[in-house]
Formats: structure tokens, C-alpha cells, sequence
């Protein structure tokens, strides 16, 4: 959403039009209310799945115009700046886990289905399994916004969650991005494929849509935008090895 905002009033600068952005009700509520025709553009932090592609929404076409770096982000008071994979599935099953210090970890979750928790899904060995068993036990706190998990991490002690990095940095949020595995989650060793946990943001529409909400999607395809996408801490091409 923070970066689409910048989007929006880079392209309302150029054309001087005007335009309305809600509040966010996921990737599936986007998808159900294009489809519905109740907003002209949805926008979605993962691709369709299989059955949306080929149910009612098969007559939608996806513009993918970002890719955004997710982090597990941690409290400003960690001082470690690193995770591993094996520390994360045991935290998320409910192991005793501390940092270097000796203060307890706070795994805080998202909602099941949550794109963040998605890429770590498919890319993390063990977790799958983990977070489910998690959300069937309700085992930890559940944040249902990026915007509430990101706040809720400022605000606990020793927490730790998925987040995007580049929504962070748009909103100068003081949160430890930490390296997984030894792997910085930089621009650069996302895009080469080093660094595995990468989501995509993807424009939904229509394909005979408004003319506004065409020329916006335009909009996303062209220098203008890949050069704020890049600034702002996300990636304007996919990287290598794609998305899941």
C-alpha cells in the first residue's frame, strides 16, 4: 500500500487526475471486488491462484509492477542481526527460543493465507508444517494488517514477524531487518536469487477497463515508475529463479 500510494500520486501528478485508494481488504477481497466491478483496480501481493485463473476471474489480467523483499523483522532492541531457517521453524513451533542476549523471541503471525507468511511457506523447509500447526492452535498473537504487525513489532519486546522490507523503509519504521541464514536481504542478493524470500505486487483488472485505470496501469510499465519502485527498496524486475 506504500508504495502504490507513491505510485498513485506520481501518476496524479503527470495527469492530474484524480483517484480514490481504500483501505486494504487482501488479495482474495481485491480479486472479488474487481470481478464485482466495485473498484476498477485491485491489487494483490501474490499471483492468482489456480482456481481463481480459471473461475469467474479468468477474464482478468495481471500486471505485476513490483516485487517487495520480506524480512522477519524484529524489535529495535535486538541485537542480532541474523535468523536462521532452523531458529524460525523452531520459534514458530513453539520451542524455547532466545536471542543472543538471552531475551526471549516473540513470534508475532499474520492471518493464515498471508502473502508474507506465503513466501516463507514456500521457501523455508519446515515451516509449512509449522505455521500451520500454529494457526490451528493459536498459538501466538495474529495481526490482520501489514500496517498492525509492523506497530505491533515497535511495541514488543523481543518480537520478531514477516514483513516487507521496503514498506518499512517508506515509513522510516526503526525495525531489524535480519539476514537469513547468513543472507542479507538486500536489493541485490534478492534480485540474483541468493537471498529466497521475494513476493510480487500485482495490479488487477479488467481487461476492458476505465480509461483512468488504463492509463495508470501504463503508468506502471514505464520508466517513471520502475525508477520510484527501485528508490523506494523494492525491485522493478522479477528475480532470478521467479516467485512461488
Amino acid at each position: 500500500m506504500p508504495l502504490t500510494r507513491k505510485l498513485l500520486e506520481a501518476w496524479r501528478a503527470r495527469t492530474q487526475s484524480e483517484f480514490v485508494m481504500h483501505a486494504s481488504i487482501g488479495s482474495t477481497g481485491a480479486v472479488q471486488a474487481v470481478r464485482d466491478r466495485a473498484v476498477h483496480i485491485g491489487l494483490l501481493s501474490r499471483p492468482l491462484s489456480r482456481e481463481e485463473r480459471e473461475g469467474p476471474a479468468a477474464t482478468l489480467t495481471q500486471h505485476p509492477y513490483a516485487w517487495s523483499i520480506v524480512v522477519f523483522g524484529a524489535h529495535p532492541s535486538v541485537r542480532d542481526r541474523s535468523i536462521t531457517t532452523r531458529e524460525v521453524v523452531a520459534l514458530v513451533r513453539g520451542e524455547p527460543s532466545a536471542w543472543s542476549d538471552g531475551a526471549s523471541r516473540v513470534f508475532l503471525s499474520r492471518e493464515r493465507g498471508d502473502s508474507s507468511h506465503r513466501a516463507a511457506i514456500t521457501r523455508l523447509a519446515g515451516f509449512r508444517e509449522a505455521e500451520r500447526d500454529a494457526q490451528d492452535s493459536s498459538r501466538f498473537r495474529v495481526l490482520y494488517s501489514d500496517v498492525e504487525l509492523r506497530f505491533a513489532l515497535l511495541g514488543t519486546a523481543g518480537s520478531v514477524g514477516l514483513t516487507d522490507l521496503g514498506a518499512g523503509s517508506i515509513d522510516h519504521l526503526p525495525l531489524v531487518a535480519l539476514a537469513l541464514d547468513g543472507v542479507a536481504p538486500t536489493k541485490e542478493n534478492a534480485s540474483a536469487g541468493r537471498y529466497p524470500l521475494v513476493k510480487p505486487f500485482v495490479a488487477l483488472a479488467h481487461r476492458a477497463t476505465h480509461p483512468l485505470a488504463e492509463s495508470f496501469l501504463r503508468f506502471l510499465r514505464s520508466d517513471e515508475a520502475r525508477t520510484l519502485v527501485e528508490a523506494t527498496g523494492f525491485l522493478a524486475t522479477e528475480p532470478a529463479g521467479g516467485v512461488l
